[in-house]
This record gives C-alpha cells, sequence and structure tokens, in this order.
C-alpha cells in the first residue's frame, strides 16, 4: 500500500520528490524529502521547509515519522509549532493514507509564511517586515536585508584587495577571492552578486532619520542573553579567535630569565 501511495505522490510532485529506498533490504524504510515553498510565489524570497518523512515496512499500521530541516525564512518556535500540529494529525489518522496530507499541511504554513521572513537577518540581528526589502540567497536560501547584504559585500571586496595589496605578487593566489554566503560560507553565484551592482545605485543611506530612530535596549538585552549560551559554547570549542592571542602566538622574547640558574644579587 505504501508503494501505490508513493507512487501517487510521484504524479502529482514530479522530480521535486526525491524517494529513497534500499531495494536489496525488504525492512528497510522507505524515505520521502521535498521542499516546501508556496506554491504561487509573490517574490523571490520565500519561506521553504525540508520536509521529511520514514516510512516504516508498517505503514499505514505503524505510524511514519516527520522531520523538518533547513528551514528558511521560519523562525524555531514557529517550526516547532508546526511540527506539533503534524504529530496531532498523525495521530488522529493512525492506519490511514496521510502522506499527502501532511506534505499540504506544510505546504499551507509556508504560504502564510510568504509576504517576509520571520526570521532575522545574520548580520545586524534585525528582524524583517513589509517595510524593508529582503534579500534571498539562490544556492542556500539564507534571507537578509538588501542592505545588510550590499554592505556585505561591498566590505568583503575590500579586505580581498587589502590582502592581495599585502601579499607579494608570487603569493597572491593563496588569497581566497570567492565571495561566499555570510551564514553557511557557500559560493555566491553571479545571480546573488548581480542584486549589488543595481542595488548600489539605490541605496541611500540618507533616507535615515537617525533622530526618529530608537534604540530597543530591552530587547537587544534579551537578545544577548538569549546569544551568550551559543557564545560560551563557541569559546569552549575554541571558535572564537582572539587578535591579542594570535598576535602573539609566535611571539619570540630575548629576555628571558634562566631560572635554573638564578643569578646571585
Amino acid at each position: 500500500m505504501a508503494e501505490e501511495e508513493v507512487e501517487v505522490l510521484r504524479s502529482i510532485y514530479g522530480d521535486e520528490l526525491i524517494v529513497e529506498k534500499d531495494f536489496a533490504d525488504n525492512t528497510s524504510p522507505i524515505v520521502l524529502s521535498m521542499k516546501m515553498r508556496p506554491t504561487l510565489l509573490k517574490s523571490q524570497c520565500t519561506a521553504s521547509i525540508q520536509t521529511i518523512i520514514e516510512l516504516p515496512v508498517q505503514y499505514p499500521k505503524i505510524s511514519p515519522k516527520v522531520y523538518l530541516r533547513q528551514q528558511r525564512g521560519i523562525d524555531e518556535s514557529n517550526v516547532n509549532i508546526l511540527q506539533k500540529n503534524i504529530e496531532q494529525y498523525i495521530g488522529t489518522n493512525i492506519d490511514m493514507p496521510i502522506l499527502y496530507d501532511i506534505f499540504q499541511i506544510v505546504q499551507k504554513f509556508v504560504e502564510t509564511e510568504q509576504d517576509f521572513p520571520c526570521s532575522v537577518c545574520p548580520i545586524c540581528l534585525d528582524g524583517f517586515s513589509a517595510k524593508t526589502i529582503a534579500f534571498c540567497t539562490s544556492n542556500c536560501d539564507h534571507y537578509i536585508h538588501q542592505n545588510c547584504f550590499v554592505r556585505y559585500i561591498n566590505y568583503t571586496k575590500d579586505e580581498i584587495k587589502r590582502e592581495l595589496n599585502e601579499w607579494p605578487e608570487d603569493m597572491k593566489s593563496r588569497v581566497d577571492q570567492v565571495l561566499k554566503c555570510p551564514v553557511c560560507r557557500t559560493p555566491l553565484n553571479g545571480q546573488d552578486l548581480s542584486i549589488v551592482d543595481h542595488a548600489s545605485v539605490t541605496l541611500d543611506e540618507a533616507n535615515i532619520d537617525i533622530e526618529k530612530f530608537e534604540f530597543n535596549w530591552d530587547e537587544w538585552r534579551a537578545k544577548l542573553k538569549e546569544l551568550q549560551p551559543i557564545f560560551e559554547r563557541q569559546k569552549a570549542k575554541g571558535g572564537l579567535i582572539d587578535p591579542e592571542k594570535e598576535r602573539n602566538r609566535y611571539l619570540i622574547i630575548d629576555d628571558i630569565m634562566d631560572l635554573t640558574h638564578p643569578s646571585s644579587i
């Protein structure tokens, strides 16, 4: 029965649906995966979730397991709500063919999130709204404020130029000149970078009224408290670079006192 239901899903979703099965092992589960996006795209930046459904051999008598991965433009709290809704639906429909329904639950969820991402910009840590222009990387689907993305690319280009000027001619090839996503370091393609030239023309920082700007200290302190455990974890694993420590790593000091033969006073 599971194979028949999977074939129906293939006919509906086509190549978007990925089916994995070890046919040499009859006890291995069938795994379905698909990136769920809104059916009608209002803009380039749309929410998406990689939905993975694992079917046990005894499906539908034994309920499938659903995993939500690589959510883009949706914060973790909303994903947890979606996960609970799916689990509740599965619990009330035991021994029923529900694979299409599961995909549709995720589909309807992402369609409600498509106006603008509800996550935060990874560069400025500020949220998105209908007033801000969001940019989405094409290879890895990470959401960034367009203005922040333009500044990030320009800053990175300047840093590459600086490094090239510091290295001798025969060693310039060692400088990494690939522009990468600020979140996952995936190389950016021409489509991603084309927005920089266009946006740099229309980017007008003078439109920002500094006098009307009010910094939300309570929100900043809450975000700082939220990120502190991540900071401590990265620090414990050596993931943070101490500039002063790195600067003195290979520092050789000539004036070293020989403690094994102290001089008499």
